[in-house]
């Protein structure tokens, strides 16, 4: 055994292809997802985030999700591989359900260089699902590829075509918005090789299951596979056929194979003793002369291992590997990806697959695999996926309007269903049209938005049929509270102010305790100091200064979702929940500071409206609802006239109106 590749965790690779880049778009595809998992796990990947503190980890990528630090976020997973977990950020959840799995492992990224200004893609093709055990658990394999802006790329048509399929697939959804960022830079901003190799060796290419496998191998490496040693790395098989595998020795006439036996944790082959006893046999059953050995193998110790002590665990393998290569004049080509050693793994109509061809440059190569000595004791064969009908429905919920709709993603139309929300009837609904959004009654939207509050997760019951858990489309995230943290208005005007992640994490820290429920309020904080510069006018002067340039600076950069969630949205720093906490302490408070406040927002939506005439008028509903809100914060001026004598109201007459009179810009004098 020699050259096994070296072996750094996904995140790591990851974290070295983004550097210190801007996320302009990022897609997922995967067939099992964990939600939670991903937004505490994986997303923190592809941005620094200053705080190892749970909930601050997710205010914090919810912060970089809404001020464009990350763009377009899209996650496109298999309705039946959702394992369970709430879902928090402003994150496209795409489901898809078709004839076979959707059973693709890939990262896509488009990146900009924050010190060249340069852009890149980064594609990742890869065994692993967004899950616990496929980032921390399994064995898993990746091979990561990037094309710079003007650059030349094998792949290019590739990529296109995979997420043409995606799109296809995912008949439910018709915006793709981090998909078309990716599309339309590799198709204005690289272009395809004018040959296939560089040298003696081929250029890397990507196969998205337009054909099978073996027709695909053929056509893109052709001869440069054939009488190879060949060794497969493969977690599932099917109950008895070893057909797909027949069709690769029949195509390339390997000279040796090994094929990796999966076992659980106790030495349990994981697949059939009639597929066991197949394999062994297709030495004798395929008519190649040239094929001398076959042989069940085993990945040494050392790889399967999750530590160093003899009574450590063993790691599952779960990669998917297809090697080619010969020690005399020496070659090495891997097919690596989500590809298991299947009938639906290995046909153009079986499951959508992804995988990678590159041809290594490898002096020596060996084989990975040790030969099994013995034969198992015990079989339990593993199927590759189960389907779940239930899984069938889909919902989703606009924050922006209250809009909830339902979707039955099949050709027929649904039984009647029973939709649960946290172990309680939710809503019950009448046989669904076939692949069509349906709105819910408005009592069942009222019904889900208090629910989502706290979870996205439903439980669907369709007649008989076992519950499948499915997870809620939310749309217009700016708009949903914060479910983790409510703040006072003076600690809402100190994190306008802050500059840096870092002040920020720093800042949140402090007001944030971890509890196990998701759901936290905290009290406005006593002063502990009689006054501060957050306690005068000058303070919220200058947090209103910060907040102005941060939405000008997203205008000018078209970041218009971070301007509706400062103005319009219900996050726990926005305008609006400023205003609210306002008109809650309007009792309280000082009413001087609580007014000036009010003015003060006043004064910045009246610019914004004037100064972005198009973005208001596309908007009145969302202005007129900030606009009411205002107004509710303004009352506290009853509590300054006191007496209600005319001089005093005249006074405040006359202080708002120069208070919001915009001044003209400051002449410049010529040098």
């Amino acid at each position: 055994m020699s050259g096994i590749p070296p072996s750094p965790t996904l995140s790591e690779a990851l974290q070295q292809c983004v550097r210190q880049a801007r996320i302009d778009a990022a897609v997922f595809l995967t067939f099992r997802f964990e939600p939670d998992f991903f937004e505490q796990e994986v997303l923190p990947v592809l941005v620094d985030v200053p705080s190892q503190a749970a909930t601050v980890r997710l205010m914090m990528l919810e912060d970089a999700l809404l001020r464009g630090r990350i763009g377009d976020v899209a996650v496109y997973y298999d309705r039946n591989g959702f394992e369970g977990g709430s879902a928090r950020l402003d994150i496209r959840r795409i489901p898809i359900r078709q004839h076979g799995c959707f059973h693709p492992k890939n990262v896509l990224l488009l990146l900009e260089d924050e010190d060249s200004g340069t852009r890149r893609v980064v594609v990742a093709t890869m065994s692993a699902n967004l899950t616990r055990a496929g980032w921390w658990e399994n064995v898993e394999v990746c091979h990561i590829e990037e094309v710079e802006s003007g650059g030349k790329c094998s792949f290019r048509d590739d990529v296109r075509q995979l997420i043409r399929r995606v799109k296809k697939a995912a008949v439910a959804e018709s915006r793709h918005e981090a998909l078309d960022r990716i599309d339309t830079f590799l198709a204005h901003e690289t272009w395809p090789y004018a040959t296939h190799t560089v040298g003696r060796r081929l250029r890397p290419r990507i196969y998205s299951g337009t054909k099978s496998v073996p027709d695909w191998l053929d056509e893109i490496a052709g001869e440069r596979l054939d009488e190879c040693c060949l060794e497969v790395i493969s977690p599932y098989f099917d109950e008895t056929d070893a057909a797909p595998f027949a069709e690769l020795i029949r195509r390339f006439r390997p000279r040796e194979v090994r094929v990796l036996l999966p076992r659980d944790s106790s030495g349990v082959a994981r697949c059939s003793r009639e597929y066991w006893e197949a394999v062994l046999r297709l030495k004798d059953d395929v008519d190649t002369s040239g094929l001398r050995s076959i042989e069940w193998g085993r990945l040494p110790g050392a790889m399967l291992s999750m530590g160093g002590g003899k009574d450590a665990a063993l790691r599952r393998v779960h990669a998917k590997v297809y090697r080619f290569f010969r020690r005399s004049d020496p070659y090495e080509a891997l097919f690596v990806g989500s590809v298991n050693l299947t009938t639906a793994g290995h046909s153009s109509g079986g499951n959508f697959e992804t995988a990678i061809l590159v041809e290594t440059e490898n002096p020596r190569p060996g084989w990975w695999l040790e030969p099994e000595p013995d034969a198992p004791l015990d079989f339990a064969w593993e199927a590759e996926a189960e389907a779940s009908p239930s899984a069938k429905l889909g919902v989703r919920y606009s924050w922006n309007g209250g809009r909830a709709e339902v979707f039955w993603d099949d050709v027929s139309r649904s039984p009647s269903l029973r939709v649960d929300a946290q172990g309680a009837l939710l809503f019950e609904l009448l046989p669904l049209a076939p692949r069509e959004w349906v709105r819910l009654a408005p009592e069942h939207a009222e019904a889900l938005r208090g629910v989502l509050q706290s979870t996205s997760v439903l439980t669907v019951r369709a007649g008989e049929d076992p519950p499948a858990e499915i997870l809620v489309q939310e749309e217009g995230m700016a708009y949903k509270p914060s479910l983790l943290l409510t703040l006072p208005v003076e600690d809402i005007l100190r994190y306008w102010a802050l500059l840096t992640p870092e002040q920020k994490a720093a800042f949140l820290e402090t007001r944030v305790k971890e509890v196990e429920a998701s759901h936290l309020t905290l009290p406005a904080p006593e002063q502990t100091e009689p006054s501060s510069m957050f306690s005068t006018f000058a303070g919220i002067f200058q947090a209103f200064a910060a907040l102005g340039k941060r939405l000008e600076d997203a205008f000018a950069d078209e970041r218009l979702r971070e301007v509706e969630h400062y103005l319009f949205g219900r996050k726990y720093d926005s305008l609006g929940q400023l205003l609210d906490r306002a008109v809650e302490r309007m009792q309280d408070d000082d009413p001087v500071q609580l007014y000036v406040v009010a003015l003060c927002a006043k004064q910045l939506v009246g610019q914004i409206r004037k100064q972005h005439r198009d973005f208001a008028r596309d908007r009145k509903d969302s202005f007129r609802d900030l606009k009411a809100r205002i107004d509710a914060a303004l009352k506290v001026r009853a509590r300054l006239e006191l007496d209600r004598t005319p001089p005093r109201a005249e006074f405040l007459d006359w202080f708002e109106r120069w208070f919001l009179k915009a001044l003209p810009p400051a002449p410049v004098e010529a040098p």
